[in-house]
């Protein structure tokens, strides 16, 4: 989630390693420099990837399977530009689609809606399990990517003991 106060508040921890996920600001990369003052350990970045598509059916297809292809997406999540950014990066065309709040109920009007869309419908595996069972959709499998590639840290630039 997001954080409850600003990084440079943090408190050093010299014999912990800090954690950061990808934010809406950028790489997570971008905050090495405010990390590496406070540990005397490398930071674990990490992000999302998209990894395989899952059919109506439960097959497991690729991702290019939906390159090119026109999606209606249905999602309910808390940050539904990144799923929007994540289907735009590997080459769909969105048309329409669904967004209700996170954690939130489809309303049967807009999945009768869907249904008449003559793309497919995508969503994630979050919001699957809130769709009906025999519901046609595409489902976006994401796996968590480990950046645990050691920084170059200058001892001064290591939290004291």
């Amino acid at each position: 989630g997001a954080l409850t106060r600003p990084l440079s508040s943090l408190p050093p921890y010299p014999q912990c390693s800090y954690w950061i996920h990808r934010s809406d600001s950028g790489s997570s990369r971008a905050f090495e420099g405010w990390i590496r003052p406070l540990s005397q350990h490398a930071p674990i970045l990490s992000d999302y990837r998209a990894d395989t598509l899952i059919d109506p059916h439960g097959a497991l297809l690729s991702l290019d399977a939906l390159k090119g292809r026109a999606i209606y997406p249905l999602t309910g999540i808390a940050r539904p530009h990144r799923f929007y950014r994540t289907l735009s990066s590997i080459g769909v065309r969105r048309i329409g689609g669904v967004e209700v709040r996170d954690h939130g109920s489809f309303p049967h009007s807009a999945l009768e809606s869907a249904l008449k869309s003559e793309a497919w419908c995508v969503t994630t595996e979050k919001d699957r399990v809130k769709l009906p069972v025999d519901f046609p959709v595409y489902t976006l499998r994401v796996k968590l990517s480990l950046d645990l590639e050691p920084l170059d840290l200058e001892p001064s630039e290591r939290a004291s003991n």
